[in-house]
């Protein structure tokens, strides 16, 4: 049990670090929707306007898809609200981990909860796709960025969060890579030195 914690010391301190943000989110603010139309999505999903329906706008139907099939199987669980709530958690938990990587833990973890904690209330607790697919693609992007010259299954996850984020809203991917760009240019360029 020692070698275990000791081994994977920075995923647990990164985990318990996101899922203190995610507690204290949801025990201050709940969860809801921001906006009317993302209730609205859900809705549509969930079949409040007849049956569960894949045609969800702005969703790509890739996702919408298999949001329908989760539904007719499971229909008492949102499906909307779950993956995403869960893509967010993982987006945030690899972006503390690379913090903690790059910074050290105590460091790194104190970094990670000054950045958070102001904008957790923002990122879990009010609902908007636009930011979650913001964040998911963003997490995705910093992954990519930190493991260019390697592969392994952290770029995987990078381009598994990356697309996930597009499935959700593509428009953010526009506005999220125009800004990680200088980034992924700063990773590029130090490679090559």
């Amino acid at each position: 049990m020692k070698t275990f914690i000791q081994k994977y010391k920075l995923n647990i301190v990164s985990a318990l670090t996101i899922m203190s943000l995610v507690a204290y989110s949801l025990i201050v603010s709940g969860l809801r929707y921001e906006t009317n139309d993302d209730a609205t999505l859900s809705n549509i999903a969930n079949g409040a306007f007849g049956g569960n329906s894949q045609d969800l706008i702005y969703i790509n139907i890739f996702l919408s898809c298999f949001i329908k099939l989760a539904h007719t199987a499971f229909p008492t669980i949102n499906f909307v609200v779950f993956i995403q709530l869960a893509l967010v958690f993982i987006s945030l938990y690899f972006i503390v981990l690379v913090i903690e990587e790059k910074f050290g833990i105590v460091t790194g973890t104190a970094i990670s909860i000054i950045l958070f904690l102001p904008f957790s209330t923002e990122l879990i607790s009010k609902f908007q796709y636009v930011k979650t697919s913001t964040i998911i693609i963003t997490a995705g992007l910093i992954l990519i960025a930190t493991n260019l010259s390697k592969t392994n299954i952290r770029m995987f996850i990078g381009y598994f969060l990356v697309i996930m984020g597009c499935q959700i809203r593509f428009e953010s991917f526009i506005s999220t890579g125009a800004l990680c760009a200088f980034t992924l240019l700063y990773y590029f360029f130090n490679l090559s030195r």
